[in-house]
């Protein structure tokens, strides 16, 4: 009887010393969770160490850190996840606070993979409260990890920032900012990564992309209050495709400031007249240097863009490349999309005259590639042989010289059909028939840029 008591009391010293230690690496254990560690989760306790081993551990042992919600861990550093192994993080919906001032509440790293294609972290229903004084997640690395369901929250820097890295998922995910010159909501030094029905709140710049090629699909950022400054896409290179977003009351929809490629396809753009409290206009496309109007491709399908009965320009500057198709301006909106102005030859007074883009990317409409052409105008001075009409913008003449066809009218009624030259210095010019005085020209031609 002595020796059963014996070994029961072993036992059970063996487990409640298992239980103590999950260093021991029991098979039969899934999950773990941060009070293994020693974290308290009320909220006042510093549970920093305790979530640092946690994260450590889960990572080592390829564990599910699991968490539930009620449950806030204060924490006064960065957690840093540094793996080259997959980390599997479901917390359901409890909160990491920040307590002391900070860069990010997470730093996650894993590192250059050895083997890509089977790497695959996922990090799910967390909320970082920032507490305004930190910013929440900082990928130094990042590749083929995934983000669902997350709250970033009381963000007074970076909400979301990926530093280099590929094939990152964010989704399905809340980022609300304190309004502030700092506050981002997502933050790209990288490309080839994708973000899908988030809503950033107050960030003051809510996208900011500095290269490389990423997609954003139904993002509603939004300001409410401070809006001064403030900005939804900030684009300096790379290509960014937005997908059904929607820029609600920012000072500027776009700020364009490299040589970069921007692209929209069924987006929404609004000011709420009750919220905008800036003292400038509200720009759509905004450019920061005149000569990336040239060098910059902005191209939209299927948009549309409202006031709120704000004075919106559609850009700061009047000669620019952007290229809309099927897209609804509000008529208020001052500017010309996909437009662009001609000057009158000498002796030349036009009735109606204008350029029109059509889509030399192929990006919005893919059969499309030729710029239009219309003038109406009366010729002052009956004149001989070459007939200069306008002169195209530099940054919209062709390449070579293109032919089209206009139709002259003549001092006595009489209307000819006469061929254009389309110069790559710009100039628009007819050559006048013998016998023919010419009063007016109807030109409306298409060439290719």
């Amino acid at each position: 009887m002595k020796r059963l008591i014996t070994i029961l009391f072993f036992m059970t010293a063996c487990f409640a010393l298992q239980a103590a230690c999950p260093e021991t690496d029991r098979k039969d254990t899934l999950e773990i969770t941060p009070e293994v560690f020693g974290c308290v989760g009320d909220g006042i306790t510093d549970d920093t160490e305790g979530l640092q081993k946690a994260f450590d551990y889960c990572k080592t042992h390829n564990r599910l850190l699991r968490s539930q919600k009620g449950k806030i861990y204060a924490v006064s550093k960065t957690i840093m996840v540094n793996t080259q192994s997959d980390i599997q993080v479901d917390f359901g919906g409890a909160i990491i606070m920040a307590v002391k001032p900070m860069e990010h509440i997470i730093d996650l790293d894993n590192l250059d993979i050895p083997d890509r294609i089977a790497h695959s972290s996922t990090v799910y229903n967390l909320v970082l409260d920032c507490n305004s004084m930190s910013g929440g997640i900082y990928c130094t690395c990042a590749c083929k990890v995934t983000f669902n369901s997350l709250m970033i929250r009381n963000c007074s820097l970076k909400a979301f920032r990926i530093k280099r890295g590929s094939e990152v998922i964010l989704s399905n995910s809340h980022i609300h900012c304190t309004t502030g010159p700092e506050s981002y909501g997502i933050y790209m030094d990288t490309g080839d990564c994708h973000f899908d029905n988030i809503v950033i709140v107050n960030a003051h710049t809510a996208i900011f992309q500095l290269t490389s090629i990423n997609f954003y699909d139904n993002i509603h950022a939004w300001m409410s209050k401070n809006v001064e400054g403030s900005v939804f896409v900030h684009l300096v290179d790379g290509l960014a495709h937005f997908g059904q977003s929607y820029c609600d009351t920012a000072e500027k929809g776009y700020v364009i400031d490299g040589p970069s490629v921007l692209r929209l396809t069924d987006c929404y753009y609004f000011n709420n007249p009750r919220c905008y409290d800036s003292k400038n206009p509200p720009v759509i496309f905004y450019f920061t240097k005149p000569e990336l109007t040239g060098q910059a491709t902005i191209s939209i399908e299927g948009s549309s863009f409202n006031t709120g009965n704000l004075d919106v320009r559609i850009s700061n500057e009047e000669n620019h490349h952007i290229q809309a198709n099927n897209c609804y301006f509000d008529p208020v909106i001052s500017g010309n999309v996909g437009k662009f102005n001609l000057t009158a030859a000498s002796g030349v007074t036009f009735r109606r005259a204008y350029g029109s883009m059509g889509d030399n990317t192929r990006f919005a409409s893919p059969l499309s590639d030729a710029n239009k052409l219309y003038v109406d105008a009366d010729i002052e001075s009956p004149a001989k042989g070459k007939v200069a009409v306008c002169v195209i913008p530099g940054d919209y003449a062709p390449a070579s010289d293109q032919y089209g066809l206009s139709t002259v009218v003549g001092s006595k009624g009489e209307t000819v059909s006469v061929p254009v030259l389309v110069e790559p210095s710009g100039e628009v010019s007819f050559q006048c028939p013998a016998k023919l005085k010419p009063v007016r020209i109807v030109l409306d031609m298409e060439y290719i840029h």
